[in-house]
């Protein structure tokens, strides 16, 4: 079963503002990643999986649509366009 951010973070019973101190960014940015409004680079969502202990198989993000946007999990094509 995958979870929200928000959910990782209530459950952590983590206020906004000790996750983002935590996380080492601020809480308007952490806001952001749990409204979807925008993507964690790839070493804050480390981070971020570090804290919560989860992989990043169980997180939601954006209805799954957030993968495409980190740039480390897209895949690469080869000429003929196979991946």
């Amino acid at each position: 079963m995958k979870v929200t951010l928000r959910a990782l973070r209530v459950n952590s019973r983590l206020t906004i503002e000790e996750a983002s101190k935590k996380l080492k960014i601020g809480k308007e940015t952490l806001r952001n990643y749990e409204n979807n409004k925008t993507s964690p680079d790839q070493k804050t969502l480390n981070r971020i999986l570090d804290l919560y202990q989860v992989n990043y198989e169980d997180v939601l993000f954006n209805n799954d649509s957030a993968i495409e946007t980190l740039p480390s999990f897209k895949t690469k094509k080869n000429r003929k366009g196979e991946i």
